[in-house]
Formats: structure tokens, C-alpha cells, sequence
């Protein structure tokens, strides 16, 4: 049985473990040096780009795909279409929406329909098509791509839900929803008609691409919403190893036999092990509200919050996710930019205008410590023919006023040329190309 007390904050010795830690609490150096201080923060919240980074046209193949994803906890709350608009952007050629308590628990296919459209016709005008969507409860991921270039080169789109938690998600909203796909790199032509590329989907989002033969980069969306509460870190360890180790894409999804000849070499001979789904694409985005906490007291966490930001990199210090992907536990291969921006939970909502407000709820009556709760990774397999990602854009959106959870985006540089040898990769840029 695990303890429900959190454990207190963990200061670097360098900054001064009698200031900011709890009294008798004592910094352990031995950490200090197996988890290194993150950089103090330098901008914080970042304008999200209106449009493709200067310099990125239409997409060909061989060229740099730009990728955004961009994850919100709603909190069972209507949007203002308004503020989603300066979070969801045409700033990308594929961009994956991630949402979470998005509508009710009945009811999820007219919801989530409508919330297709808006974005569509809202957010991304006529410029983008619908790939695929899909729900597991209140939870929601669409995937959208450019109707000029990138659309008519998606083929073998495939879809699944997993449910975690207790009773397989039977108690709760909880799981994760996986989206794979192909970017065709040869035979493509941007002088297609929707009806060419996309055939008519059931409500899965399933349909016979038209060509499976082709070779190219294979893309996997999962989002994720993962156990809550400080002290259930275990049950969301093991949340997400549930999800990658079952999703149904991939080798267990519709496109079964294109896969093993992919991977024939990885399993020639049985894989070992368990199974894990992110090592059949190239490249794997991972978001959503993950619910990972940073551990201390609220009353800790304030101190630090009403500080100074440079004492923010201490949150960061004693994020739960950060501290278990450093020990092997979760998300290994996967990578995150550097949280610089604040926590995205818990702020508070004012009762009146019901709009969220620059501050926390730190209720000590129903303690919700201030963390990073929405977090998006992403994971380059080993052995893939293409480049490493780079990430270009990592921040929260302050504009949305609608939940107690701030939404995130982040945007990625995906190269699609391919590599006989992976040693002649070029170096992957530095800094972020975005601009506002």
C-alpha cells in the first residue's frame, strides 16, 4: 500500500535546502547529482506562431515536416472558440489536439464531432482536412493535416483506445487513444481530390488507404489521461505501461503484415521482452494530462511560486515525470524541452465570471499542489532511416480562461529524407526558427 503522504520538497544544495525546504527536512546530494538542476528559466510563456516557421513552404517529400501537438484538460468546460484560436494554430503541416474531460461521459460521438468542426472551421479555416479522431470516454484526439501538400501523401491511418486504471477504466475516464499513420515518400502528388486520398470512415476513423506498398515515415498520436492525485505515481507508472504495451496499432492494429515486414528485423526472432508499441514508428508523440505532480506541500510550493521565477527550476527539480524518466521507469527514449514556462494545474476560477485567474487554488481544504500536469514527449526509434526530431516551441497558453488546467503546445522539426546510414545524419538545428 502506498503511503498518501507526499513526500517534501528536494532543493539543490547549492540554493540553500534550510530556505525552501520544510523544517527537518535535509537536500540529498546524492540526488542532486543523479538529477542536475534544470536551467533557470529564460522566457517562460512563449507566443505561439501564427503560421508555418519563416522559411517553410509547402512540404515535399524529403523536406522538414513541421508537427505541433497540442494537449487541454477542459474540466468539463465549454470553450471560448476565441482563446482557442491563439492555441490552436495553422502554424504546422500535421498537428494533433489532444483534449481531456472534453464534453460528457454519454453522448461522446456528437461532442466530439462538433469540436472537429469548430477547430476545423475556427481555428484552421479551409487549410487543413481531418485525418482521423477518436474518444475513450471524455477523452478526445483528432489529427489534422495540410489539404495542399501533406494530406494526399497520409495513407494506412489507423486508430485504438486503451483503457487503464481500475477495472480496465471501468471507474473512470482514464487511458490513452492512439493514432498511427504513413507519409507516403514516393508517388505523391498534390493534385488530389479529398475523395482520392480519404475514403469514407466509420466512426472509428478506419479506412482502406490506397496505397500500402510505398515506403515512408511512420508517424504515431497517442494522447493520454492518465491516474490523478500526488501519491497514485505508481498507478500512473504503470498507466502508461499498460498503453504502449497494448495499444492496438502497429504490429496488433489493421496493418499487421506491413508492419512485421518494417520490423522484420527486430522480430525475426521474437522480440524479448515486453512489447512496446512506440518501437514500431519512426517517430511517437506523447501527451496529454499526464498527471504527474511535483512533490512537496502546497505550503512549500507557494513559498516557491511567490518567490522568484528563478526558484521555478526547483518544481522542475521534483517533477515526479522528470525524476522517473531520469530512472528508467517510464518514457525511455523519449525527450522533453525544458519546462520553462509555469505549472499548468491547479489554477483557481473565479466564481463569479467563471474565468481562470493568474493565481492557484491553494485550498488547504482540498490540496491540489501547483504542477506540470500536461506535458507532450516525443521518442525517435531506434534504427529509423530518417533524422532526429528537434523540438522548436514548448509553452503554455495563458489566453485560454476556461479550465483550471492551462493548454500546451509544442512544435516539432521531423525530417522525412532518409538515411542508408544513420552516422551521416546532419546535425539537427539550434534555437527555435518560430517566430511570433
Amino acid at each position: 500500500m502506498h503511503h498518501p503522504i507526499p513526500p517534501p520538497i528536494d532543493v539543490p544544495s547549492s540554493i540553500g535546502a534550510d530556505l525552501l525546504s520544510p523544517p527537518g527536512v535535509v537536500a540529498d546530494e546524492e540526488s542532486d547529482r543523479r538529477h542536475p538542476l534544470p536551467s533557470v528559466p529564460e522566457e517562460g510563456t512563449v507566443p505561439i506562431p501564427e503560421c508555418l516557421p519563416p522559411g517553410i513552404g509547402a512540404w515535399r517529400p524529403g523536406d522538414d515536416l513541421i508537427v505541433s501537438y497540442c494537449t487541454w484538460n477542459m474540466a468539463q468546460n465549454p470553450p471560448r472558440l476565441n482563446e482557442v484560436r491563439e492555441w490552436i494554430r495553422p502554424n504546422s503541416h500535421i498537428l494533433a489536439v489532444c483534449t481531456q474531460e472534453n464534453g460528457p461521459y454519454i453522448g461522446l460521438n456528437v461532442a466530439h464531432r462538433q469540436w472537429c468542426e469548430a477547430v476545423l472551421c475556427h481555428c484552421l479555416a479551409d487549410e487543413y482536412v481531418l485525418v482521423a479522431q477518436r474518444s475513450l470516454w471524455a477523452l478526445h484526439v483528432a489529427v489534422y493535416a495540410r489539404r495542399a501538400d501533406v494530406a494526399p501523401a497520409i495513407v494506412m491511418v489507423e486508430t485504438a483506445t486503451c483503457s487503464t486504471g481500475e477495472l480496465r477504466g471501468l471507474m473512470g475516464n482514464k487511458g490513452g487513444i492512439g493514432v498511427g499513420l504513413t507519409v507516403r515518400m514516393r508517388g505523391v502528388t498534390t493534385d488530389v481530390r479529398d475523395s482520392d486520398v480519404y475514403s469514407p470512415r466509420d466512426d472509428d476513423g478506419s479506412f482502406d488507404p490506397p496505397i500500402q506498398s510505398l515506403p515512408g515515415l511512420r508517424l504515431l498520436f497517442i494522447g493520454a489521461h492518465l491516474t490523478a492525485h500526488q501519491h497514485n505515481i505508481h498507478r500512473r507508472n504503470d498507466d502508461y505501461r499498460t498503453i504502449v504495451q497494448t495499444m492496438n496499432v502497429g504490429i496488433r492494429g489493421p496493418f499487421h503484415a506491413s508492419f512485421v515486414r518494417a520490423l522484420s528485423a527486430a522480430y525475426a526472432s521474437g522480440a524479448k521482452g515486453s512489447r512496446d508499441v512506440t518501437a514500431e514508428y519512426d517517430v511517437t508523440f506523447f501527451g496529454g494530462d499526464l498527471n504527474y505532480r511535483v512533490n512537496g506541500t502546497v505550503k512549500g510550493i507557494e513559498r516557491i511560486l511567490n518567490a522568484h521565477r528563478d526558484l521555478r527550476c526547483i518544481l522542475v527539480f521534483n517533477d515526479q515525470l522528470r525524476r522517473a524518466r531520469n530512472q528508467g521507469i517510464v518514457f525511455c527514449g523519449f525527450s522533453e524541452q525544458d519546462l520553462n514556462f509555469k505549472p499548468t494545474y491547479k489554477y483557481a476560477i473565479d466564481k463569479l465570471t467563471k474565468c481562470t485567474q493568474n493565481e492557484y487554488d491553494l485550498n488547504v481544504k482540498k490540496p491540489r499542489q501547483p504542477s506540470y500536469t500536461d506535458r507532450v514527449l516525443c521518442k525517435s526509434r531506434d534504427g529509423s532511416p530518417f533524422g532526429a526530431v528537434s523540438q522548436l516551441l514548448y509553452t503554455d497558453c495563458p489566453i485560454v480562461r476556461t479550465s483550471d488546467h492551462r493548454p500546451v503546445h509544442a512544435l516539432f522539426l521531423v525530417p522525412t529524407r532518409q538515411f542508408n546510414n544513420r552516422q551521416a545524419e546532419p546535425e539537427p538545428p539550434t534555437g527555435c526558427c518560430c517566430g511570433s
